[in-house]
């Protein structure tokens, strides 16, 4: 078949069209071989300039680049305390963030940012902080942790204005830790003296149970990510199931106990009559009466 085509066009180029005068089996081979021919379109990549989006070279998220498109290039290029109040208030006048954010005012040289939850008939208490210190480096601390660890692909050390933007979105887009709220495992924490701290083997605390009666281990990252199913961090997951496999050794030891305290008592109404003493015999005998006695009242109409 594509031979056929091959040798058509070059009929068709070998033709001689001086008489003005084609052949119709020219003009067949010429039309087949312009069928499937696809139409070439050249694929221009349309680019805004500088003055109306930042540029996405800068790490910018991309929902914050119209808001911020108007300000001086300065603001990014000088970073400051002063520079990130700017954006910051820009950004809460055009309500682009997902929590309530506060700026803290205080006398000392550094920014600080807070959200707060409700507590029902408490005050309200500091949930999220973020703090920028005067030589640029920074702090998150969630629930009164320290969550800097946690915090991926942000240097120690706020170069430019979008890297302040950067860890703002982070924190504001990011889950909070609730810990541990199952009530059997919050009346475990206070069994056996234990007065809401569990211990290991060694005495060391691995895990507390906190003045809101959440209980959270030690090593709780107090960060939840967006991605993930649930408000618990990995490390509380995996804690929760060693409180909940102490809950059910404390409940097998317990079903134990009362099994062989029922076992060790001399006078059991299943035991066989033959397997009694004369002084069981006697107390079984006494049992059964006090337990006839209602029902002959009942039947005597004494009752």
């Amino acid at each position: 078949m594509f031979s056929s085509f091959r040798n058509g066009r070059n009929l068709v180029e070998n033709c001689d069209v001086s008489d003005g005068e084609i052949s119709p089996l020219s003009l067949c081979i010429m039309g087949k071989s312009r069928i499937g021919r696809r139409r070439k379109y050249s694929h221009r990549i349309y680019k805004t300039s500088t003055t109306d989006i930042i540029d996405d070279d800068q790490g910018l998220p991309y929902k914050f680049q119209f808001h911020l498109r108007n300000l001086p290039a300065t603001i990014f290029t000088h970073p400051s305390i002063n520079n990130f109040i700017e954006v910051f208030e820009l950004l809460v006048n055009v309500d682009i963030l997902a929590e309530r954010w506060t700026l803290v005012n205080h006398d000392h040289p550094f920014l600080m940012l807070s959200t707060f939850c409700e507590n029902g008939t408490l005050p309200p208490s500091v949930e999220k902080t973020v703090i920028v210190n005067e030589d640029l480096t920074w702090n998150c601390i969630i629930k009164n942790k320290n969550v800097k660890e946690n915090v991926h692909g942000i240097c120690n050390t706020l170069n430019n204005t979008n890297a302040f933007v950067m860890l703002l979105d982070f924190m504001d887009a990011c889950k909070v830790c609730s810990g541990i709220q199952d009530n059997k495992l919050i009346e475990l924490s206070k069994l056996k003296n234990r007065n809401g701290v569990f211990k290991d083997r060694q005495g060391n605390i691995r895990g507390e149970l906190k003045d809101d009666d959440v209980i959270r281990p030690v090593d709780c990252r107090g960060v939840v990510p967006t991605t993930a199913n649930g408000n618990l961090c990995d490390c509380c997951k995996s804690y929760r199931k060693c409180l909940l496999t102490i809950l059910l050794r404390e409940k097998c030891k317990l079903l134990c106990e009362v099994s062989v305290v029922k076992a060790n008592t001399k006078v059991n109404s299943h035991c066989p009559w033959k397997h009694l003493s004369e002084e069981e015999h006697k107390q079984r005998k006494s049992k059964r009466k006090q337990w006839n006695a209602p029902i002959k009242g009942e039947e005597d109409g004494t009752l």
